[in-house]
């Protein structure tokens, strides 16, 4: 199939949203980001990535990810920015949230493939309880309302819920999500390589559901 989709991914502000990975967990937040966008790439049906970031650091890397990548960098991640990209996109879009490293690209195929006759369409996370792609058959498709209402986690007016595969619906933005998917053949190589770096905590009893990402010791 010929390419057609332009795929917008807003990058969290990697300092400040790392919390649930672990007060240290900059580095695994960046990979998640990063393996996001080349399980994207890998899609098929995706023509062009635009990465909007407010870091410049993430320049370099992105690039080299694949020729579909083009950065934009924006002083802060609101809403407007994404949709600032979007606007400047050509054709079928979508929105995709940089918390999916398990992502499988031939599933994000399948999916952009039935959502190319939707005229606005939302993904929701494993839990129910988030958003993870939002998808329009254009720019002009999407409203600012739609992108807002998508950033709060919650699905848009007039959006059709789509049932994806297993990995376009399972976000890692916390250490239990984690360890849910550390062992999926699909889970991409920095997050893999960044997760090995870090110590898994179990629960320390049956009622304790949480799981904490410690930093390997200190080397004397």
């Amino acid at each position: 199939m010929s390419a057609h989709w332009s795929v917008v991914v807003p990058f969290l502000r990697l300092a400040e949203n790392s919390s649930r990975l672990g007060a240290d967990a900059h580095a695994l937040t960046r990979s998640i980001a990063l393996d996001t966008v080349a399980a994207i790439a890998d899609s098929t049906a995706v023509a062009h990535i635009v990465v909007v970031t407010d870091e410049n650091d993430n320049t370099s890397e992105l690039e080299t990810i694949s020729t579909k990548v083009a950065v934009t960098i924006a002083r802060s991640l609101a809403p407007a920015d994404a949709w600032a990209a979007v606007a400047a996109t050509h054709g079928h879009v979508a929105l995709v949230r940089a918390v999916l490293p398990a992502l499988d690209g031939h599933e994000l195929t399948a999916l952009l493939v039935e959502a190319a006759t939707v005229p606005l369409g939302v993904v929701t996370n494993a839990e129910d309880n988030g958003t993870t792609v939002l998808v329009a058959q254009s720019a002009a498709a999407l409203s600012v309302d739609a992108t807002d209402e998508f950033f709060a986690n919650r699905v848009p007016t007039g959006a059709a819920v789509l049932d994806p595969g297993t990995t376009v619906r399972r976000t890692v933005t916390s250490a239990r999500q984690l360890v849910q998917v550390r062992d999926w053949p699909t889970l991409g190589t920095r997050t893999r390589a960044a997760a090995r770096a870090f110590r898994l905590e179990p629960p320390t009893t049956a009622s304790d559901r949480r799981y904490r990402i410690d930093p390997p010791p200190a080397q004397d």
